[in-house]
């Protein structure tokens, strides 16, 4: 028949294992506990650098609406002088026709002008001519009467 094999015997084979094990839980736990009071200063130290970076947050996005307004300034002041500028090219379109026209008007002033002086000349040579006429006919016209 067959017969079972018996357990082991429980033997620690190295007697100073325990030890070792015990040494080294002690050390975890030291390592723990100081871990856990960095952690707490750590923890202090994220909660100020915290604090410091919603402080910069806030000064930067108080910098940012500052130039949000002063962008929105200067482009109200760009379409305030496009507007101007517009205006001015209008008026300007519009003063150079009116010199134009006044050019023209001017131009066909002095052509009248030069006409009315060239009859005005003709006229007082006619009527220089007739006072010489006069002047040299010191007989009366046919047509004078005596009364």
């Amino acid at each position: 028949m067959y017969e079972a094999p018996q357990p082991p015997k429980k033997e620690i084979p190295y007697p100073w294992v325990p030890v070792v094990l015990s040494v080294l839980s002690v050390s975890l736990l030291l390592v723990a506990l100081t871990n856990g009071s960095s952690a707490a200063k750590n923890a202090d130290a994220l909660v100020v650098s915290q604090a410091a970076a919603v402080y910069r947050e806030r000064l930067m996005q108080a910098r940012i609406d500052a130039l949000a307004f002063e962008v929105e300034a200067l482009r109200e002041k760009q379409l305030s002088l496009e507007a101007t500028s517009k205006k001015s090219v209008a008026l300007q379109m519009k003063a150079e026709a009116d010199l134009a026209a006044a050019s023209l008007a001017l131009r066909e002033a002095n052509v009248k002008a030069d006409q009315l002086k060239e009859r005005l000349r003709i006229s007082e040579a006619e009527q220089a001519r007739l006072r010489d006429v006069k002047k040299d006919s010191s007989a009366p016209s046919p047509n004078y009467r005596v009364l």
